[in-house]
């Protein structure tokens, strides 16, 4: 057997490896407990159990197949509308804010995902995310706010490139949400 031949063998299974590690972009953890129990007895008893998620749009057409995993190998995970909206869906639950039945609430937040880029392959990633946000009640806009936020992993996060992006990805979602749900605690209506 050649040399060349011989790191061939070798190299395949690890290309291989390397491939699969690649995840698709997760919902983000809502704030943490100890935040959530501070921040629950800030909010106004005409806000709690009473915002229905309305609308989530912006997020990246997804793709399928082969296309999916050569873009995830390459460029890091395109994020759906769902990643954003289970992520904000938690958020609402966690601060007693989400109504009981999905459309029931008195308000309804929509959430316009208008921008999510990361970059760095080699050392780190950094990652900026766009949300419009806007609470309203019936066709009155109550709150609205552009929440820009941004995210960094370094080498220590993950060995493939593309998952440092995801990782920054999901940082970057959850300082939004996060932006998002000190706003929404502190909002009078």
């Amino acid at each position: 057997m050649s040399v060349n031949r011989r790191r061939l063998v070798l190299l395949l299974p690890a290309l291989a490896a390397l491939g699969a590690c690649s995840a698709p972009v997760r919902s983000p953890a809502p704030v943490g407990v100890r935040q959530v129990l501070q921040w629950q007895s800030w909010v106004d008893p005409k806000l709690q159990g009473q915002i229905a998620l309305g609308q989530v749009t912006g997020g990246d057409a997804p793709a399928t197949g082969m296309l999916k995993k050569t873009l995830a190998w390459f460029w890091g995970t395109p994020a759906d509308t769902a990643v954003l909206s289970d992520g904000l869906e938690d958020q609402l639950r966690a601060l007693s804010l989400l109504a009981a039945l999905p459309g029931q609430g008195r308000f309804a937040l929509d959430a316009k995902l208008l921008q999510l880029d990361a970059g760095g392959l080699v050392l780190g990633a950094e990652a900026q995310s766009q949300v419009l946000y806007t609470l309203r009640e019936g066709d009155k806009v109550v709150y609205q706010r552009r929440v820009r936020a941004q995210a960094q992993t370094g080498w220590g996060d993950h060995v493939l490139g593309s998952d440092r992006q995801r990782l920054a990805k999901e940082a970057a979602i959850k300082e939004s949400l996060r932006l998002l749900a000190l706003d929404l605690v502190t909002l009078r209506v």
